[in-house]
């Protein structure tokens, strides 16, 4: 800590920090357009100027470093002259299109223009014109507003690893594009949105929808992956009493990442922030057409989703200990029997905080069994940072995948593990021999194979191994890629083996939610014995391949917890209100359908009815509807057996369409196609 003098006011500040984030910590407001807190500096846009004692001319607060006893001003009639020709520079070629700009009521050049711009322009030639660039689905471009900050560019290369923004020419010609008319084809590719600071870059999906004082804001959690970012979910507000009396819907308008204590650094995916949309296109009545009534030698398999939180897991499973429920044939997350040690937290959890990716030692990261840029997209983020900071080594044992940094690529099979173990592998050999600090990241989607347990004990050992050798913690962990199998392992759940079925005995199997289920599946595992699937869920791609859909209440739509990798327990509230009168939460559902194929009166009376049961039909969505072009199997487990050998196969083809509520969006189906598309020169998709 220093002492500096800010408007002849004495404040402590960190030694290491600049004289802009010295006036931030003090209070103080500095106006900034290319400086963001996680990116790096740039110091072009010079509306930061202020003035130091005994300098000859005003400096970038952003990129000068404090400094014991430097003396600041930032409101001297120099510093406000330097910025007001700032400003009118920016403003020779910017247009006036404010009131039709996405960007007004929230744009800095806006809010920046009113305290420090002049109140007349000595410009009066015609405006230069950019042509504006087709980047995809999810950012909308209106290239002429531009002023040249670069934060987009700088978000690429180091946050995302794509390079493919860049900016061309010199002075008056100088312009933001991609090289080679390219799509900007990134899962953070929503982010750039809320870096610009002006109108040049856009969300599609959101535009014309809402300003910022028709919006709601509620602060709820990411859901769709393990971290649990924090989110802010505008909503449409009911401003009016007339509205009020109408019943008046709430509906989600856009979702934006927040910032809090947790972590220094949040960024969400595309899938979280466009998903929503999917509520528009749901099933809002219950159908039961298929279902063979069948009140005795009922045997039950019960599967959950992967947005399954705390509060269902316990109550089906206190349901089931409380009513004596024993004719169960397995627990199971995302339709597979999981092989996780579930015995101590430390088998299951990552034993560590996500921030250490980036604060702590670490020399060697070894990656096994997982694709982190699509199961863990944020802790992807950070390992390229820290890679980019302290030049960190990354080991994969995989199937080879992008994952936008340098990574030592070993194998795909269970023999490349075992190699380590015994010390046979050279390049793995001399790293740590050389390093401290290694941390083993192993992939829960790899524990569904029958050799599970056999692939986390190997691990275990190669842990032990890396402990001995180093004389360092004893960093192990797994990463889950979605909240339901984290519940699940938690929870304490025990995968029960399935038994061989038999034919006086009717089989139900209980959907919470599908995840991509294959309907075949199911038949094959009963041995195509007579299986009724009870499913509850918001959507059903194929209605007709199910014998019951009861539409239950979204992520959203109502309130949970859910843990996080980071031995956090999250409070998730809701932010809209379902009004139709056949959505219920799935406790009454349950209850409901229990009690009535089973003949307890008591529990039926307890519980709500649900009301008439009519055939519904599936809605059309073209974009939907050309899924299936991938050939999507999420049957694949990730160390599959070849012969003798365990080979790892990616369970993830297109991170888009692999999650729940992602499955009916349009926006996301459009970004899934948009993944396998090349270069574009003619127009946007």
């Amino acid at each position: 800590m220093i002492n500096i003098t800010i408007n002849e006011r004495k404040v402590t500040v960190l030694a290491h920090s600049t004289i802009l984030q010295a006036c931030k910590t003090s209070g103080l407001n500095i106006p900034h357009f290319c400086y963001h807190e996680n990116l790096s500096v740039a110091g072009n846009c010079r509306i930061c100027l202020v003035e130091v004692y005994k300098s000859p001319k005003p400096v970038v607060s952003c990129a000068i470093p404090v400094s014991n006893g430097i003396i600041i001003y930032t409101e001297t009639p120099l510093v406000r002259k330097a910025r007001e020709s700032v400003l009118e520079f920016l403003l020779l070629n910017h247009p006036l299109d404010c009131p039709i700009c996405d960007q007004g009521s929230e744009c800095d050049l806006q809010d920046e223009t009113i305290i420090y711009a002049s109140d007349r322009s000595r410009f009066f030639m015609f405006k230069q014109t950019i042509e504006d660039k087709a980047c995809g689905p999810i950012i909308k471009t209106i290239i002429t507003r531009c002023i040249h900050c670069t934060r987009c560019v700088r978000f690429c290369s180091e946050v995302a690893g794509t390079t493919v923004i860049g900016n061309f020419g010199r002075g008056e010609e100088s312009e933001i594009g991609t090289y080679i008319n390219s799509f900007i084809k990134t899962e953070l590719a929503g982010n750039l949105v809320d870096v610009c600071p002006v109108g040049a870059l856009t969300s599609k999906p959101y535009s014309f929808k809402a300003r910022q004082w028709d919006l709601q804001q509620k602060n709820s959690i990411d859901f769709f992956d393990t971290i649990l970012s924090d989110i802010i979910v505008c909503t449409s507000a009911s401003n009016s009493h007339y509205e009020n009396k109408l019943n008046f819907e709430a509906k989600i308008l856009r979702i934006l990442p927040s910032t809090n204590s947790i972590y220094t650094e949040n960024w969400i995916s595309d899938r979280t922030r466009y998903s929503f949309d999917s509520l528009g296109v749901r099933y809002t009545t219950p159908n039961i057409s298929n279902f063979h009534k069948n009140q005795n030698n009922n045997r039950y398999s019960i599967k959950f989703n992967s947005h399954t939180n705390l509060e269902i897991l316990s109550f089906i499973l206190t349901f089931y200990k409380q009513y004596g429920i024993q004719d169960i044939t397995n627990f199971s997350h995302t339709n597979f029997i999981s092989k996780l040690n579930t015995d101590l937290p430390f088998f299951y959890n990552l034993n560590q905080k996500v921030n250490n990716f980036r604060s702590q030692k670490i020399s060697i990261v070894l990656i096994i069994g997982i694709n982190l840029r699509y199961e863990a997209s944020l802790l992807n983020t950070r390992l390229r940072r820290k890679q980019m900071q302290t030049n960190l080594g990354l080991t994969t044992i995989a199937s080879f995948n992008v994952l936008n940094y340098q990574q030592n690529h070993q194998g795909n099979t269970s023999i490349t593990l075992i190699a380590i173990v015994e010390n046979r592998v050279l390049t793995v050999k001399k790293e740590i021999k050389k390093q401290e600090g290694i941390t083993l990241i192993y992939g829960a989607l790899s524990s569904q194979h029958k050799y599970g347990l056999f692939i986390q004990q190997i691990i275990l050992n190669l842990s032990k191994y890396f402990f001995v050798k180093t004389k360092d913690q004893n960093r192990f962990g797994i990463i889950h890629n979605s909240v339901g199998s984290l519940a699940f392992s938690y929870i304490g759940f025990k995968s029960l083996q399935s038994v061989k079925p038999k034919d006086e005995l009717h089989y139900v199997n209980i959907n919470v939610g599908l995840d991509n289920l294959k309907q075949g599946f199911i038949k094959k595992f009963f041995n195509k014995q007579k299986v009724d699937d009870i499913t509850f869920d918001t959507h059903c791609l194929d209605i007709n391949k199910i014998s019951s859909l009861y539409p239950i209440t979204s992520s959203y739509e109502r309130s949970g917890s859910y843990v996080s990798i980071d031995n956090l327990v999250r409070q998730h509230k809701k932010v809209i209100n379902v009004n139709k009168k056949s959505i219920y939460n799935i406790e009454s559902y349950y209850l409901y359908w229990i009690s009535k194929n089973r003949g307890n009166s008591f529990l039926y009376m307890i519980t709500k009815k649900i009301g008439q049961f009519n055939n519904v039909t599936g809605f059309n969505n073209k974009n939907i509807l050309r899924q299936k072009s991938f050939n999507f199997n999420p049957f694949k487990t990730n160390f599959c057996s070849v012969g003798k050998t365990i080979v790892y196969i990616p369970s993830i083809n297109n991170f888009y369409i692999d999650a729940p509520l992602a499955n009916a969006s349009q926006t996301i189906a459009a970004c899934a196609l948009f993944l396998n598309q090349e270069n574009n020169f003619t127009s946007e998709i």
